[in-house]
């Protein structure tokens, strides 16, 4: 186990993610002078628990002492959430995605992300199928968490440390992120990451996942940022450059999105096919099925971005959601 202090009082521990394309989950660990504070925490896996909870003995970080922030509500942030909570600590989170993490654990639970979105974008596999294929479902927290919400303008005061809480959604509906404004440090979970795209995907009708997560790119753009820490890969020197290439990405990838419309292509599954990837080979129809997931998730968050925007109209075929420009 290996325990990087990056900046005063503030460590990395890369918590290993099994099973995962990402591989390692950053997980920071800031020591005040009054209480300490855990930035995300990993898969429900026991390798990862137990360095998590070495590393915080042996930075002599107390639980009684210690609260936890939860950047989103991705299992990979969450599933450890349960190891380090206690009667005497608080674990500070969106109220948005602190429902998503205990929904499991309420009475009559019925996962209806994959009910409801896997026929919409085209997929043939049963809901049972596609979740038993994701792996926030084995990975997950094993309990519903006490969670104390917090939403943008709150204050975190460790002593020493005292951060804004920004509102980061875009990626998940109910992201958000921890600004210290006097030192200039930014923590952005999964918003923006060194080397890969964060995953933006289809949340419901209403949520514009694309638009909403563009406008909070340019809203942490013009902030002074001398430090930012993100959740994968490494950190990033410039957050305006690495923005501006987000921003970019996002624009080719909406051309590309147009043109596969111009093409007759409808669905978000067939869309998805004909996009470009940097994953397997780039052959979409040859992704794991948890791949394709995420693949068409995001292709049918361009297709809800354009038409939000009036670029694109809708229609239905049943469950299956159908796109062609406007």
């Amino acid at each position: 186990m290996e325990i990087k202090q990056i900046c005063p009082g503030i460590y990395q521990v890369q918590l290993p993610l099994r099973g995962n394309p990402l591989k390692e989950l950053n997980c920071y660990i800031i020591k005040g002078s009054e209480r300490s504070l855990v930035v995300d925490t990993a898969f429900n896996q026991e390798e990862a628990r137990s360095i998590l909870l070495g590393a915080l003995e042996q930075l002599e970080c107390p639980l009684s002492q210690t609260d936890s922030f939860l950047t989103h509500c991705h299992s990979d942030h969450a599933g450890l959430l349960y190891a380090i909570k206690t009667p005497d600590n608080r674990c500070y989170t969106s109220r948005t995605d602190g429902e998503i993490v205990n929904a499991p654990y309420l009475p009559g639970y019925r996962n209806e992300g994959m009910t409801v979105s896997g026929p919409r974008m085209g997929f043939v596999q049963s809901a049972t199928e596609l979740a038993n294929a994701h792996p926030a479902s084995s990975n997950r927290c094993p309990q519903a968490i006490d969670f104390t919400y917090v939403e943008e303008g709150d204050r975190i005061d460790l002593g020493g440390f005292c951060f804004e809480v920004l509102d980061l959604a875009g990626h998940s509906p109910g992201q958000v992120g921890l600004y210290e404004p006097d030192k200039q440090l930014l923590f952005v979970g999964d918003h923006i990451l060194g080397k890969i795209t964060p995953n933006i995907t289809y949340w419901g009708d209403d949520f514009d996942a694309l638009g909403i997560y563009m406008k909070n790119l340019r809203k942490v753009r013009a902030m002074p940022v001398q430090h930012m820490y993100g959740a994968h890969r490494f950190n990033v020197d410039s957050h305006v450059k690495r923005i501006d290439e987000l921003l970019a990405h996002h624009e080719r990838r909406l051309e590309e999105v147009r043109g596969l419309l111009r093409e007759g292509r409808q669905t978000a599954f067939d869309v998805a096919a004909g996009m470009h990837w940097d994953f397997g080979g780039g052959n979409f129809l040859n992704f794991p099925l948890t791949q394709q997931w995420f693949a068409a998730g995001e292709a049918l968050a361009h297709l809800e971005y354009l038409r939000h925007q009036g670029q694109a109209v809708r229609t239905s075929d049943g469950a299956l959601l159908r796109y062609a420009l406007a």
